[in-house]
């Protein structure tokens, strides 16, 4: 992984790759900004849409949705025009919107995050008339999500479990199945956070608090590791115009002058090229 933009954001997150401007898009999450990335690295657009945002993704007319701290958005691509979408998610004050993806039908996936951990948060499943469907509850930080290349898997997790479940999984229904543990960590690798699925069926492993990013094949082995000069790694997206290369988010969240005098690219972007294919970044479907 390379250095490619200097950003330094509070709290990078979300990369999506969206391919019907050969853009990427991100988010700083508490400075409630909205980015847009051309592919070789130069910064095209920010935007405030006002508040916290959590997520941002392409949908099918070209306009963006935004996930925001209790409820979604839509825009316009270069951020005018945000209204409202759909009804108020969440309702508890003490539980917020965090990372968010499409499934290959077009439905949004979307999980929240309680601040007091006590279990409050949970994961959703959003159609195209903006309707939530709780997916599983007795969340305490959502975080990555994401579906093998057969469409048949979804990965997912809680960060605060240290681990990744896997889910059966009804394509054409959006339905969960029986799940099982995939893999598990030792809390010196950091929280877990966001994640991405290769072709070949790897998951990808983005670590908050120990700059890595690991690799891990379908039985769930970790076969990989990747070290960044940072310690914060939120999120990571394929994409790019053969869809092999990959972005990586950061954050100086919660660090020390002393240690972003020792991480200097702490939340900046990286970016990285290893000849693989992910599974392609999906639109959202509106109604």
């Amino acid at each position: 992984m390379q250095h490619f933009l200097s950003i330094g954001s509070a709290l990078g997150e979300g990369p999506a790759w969206d391919a019907a401007s050969g853009t990427w898009l991100f988010v700083d999450i508490t400075a409630g900004l909205v980015h847009r990335l051309d592919s070789h690295g130069r910064l095209l657009h920010t935007f405030e849409p006002g508040g916290e945002v959590s997520a941002v993704l392409p949908t099918d007319c070209g306009r963006l949705l935004l996930v925001g701290f209790d409820r979604l958005y839509v825009c316009d691509a270069d951020g005018s025009g945000v209204v409202q979408f759909g009804d108020r998610i969440e309702v508890d004050p003490l539980v917020r919107m965090n990372d968010a993806k499409v499934d290959s039908r077009g439905r949004l996936w979307v999980g929240s995050r309680d601040k007091e951990r006590l279990g409050r948060a949970c994961l959703y499943r959003v159609d195209a008339m903006g309707g939530a469907t709780v997916m599983l509850e007795g969340i305490n930080v959502s975080n990555g999500l994401g579906w093998s290349p057969d469409d048949r898997s979804f990965y997912y997790i809680d960060s605060l479990t240290y681990s990744v479940r896997v889910f059966d999984f009804d394509p054409s229904l959006g339905e969960l199945g029986e799940s099982r543990e995939f893999c598990a960590f030792d809390p010196d690798t950091g929280l877990p956070d966001g994640l991405s699925v290769d072709e070949h069926g790897h998951v990808w492993v983005a670590h908050f608090g120990s700059g890595a990013i690991t690799r891990h094949a379908p039985s769930g082995e970790q076969v990989g590791v990747y070290h960044l000069p940072v310690p914060n790694v939120t999120s990571l997206a394929f994409g790019g115009a053969d869809g092999s290369d990959v972005l990586v988010t950061t954050a100086r969240y919660r660090m020390s002058d002393d240690d972003l005098l020792q991480h200097p690219m702490a939340g900046d972007v990286f970016w990285g090229n290893g000849g693989i294919r992910g599974v392609p970044t999906h639109t959202f479907v509106r109604a």
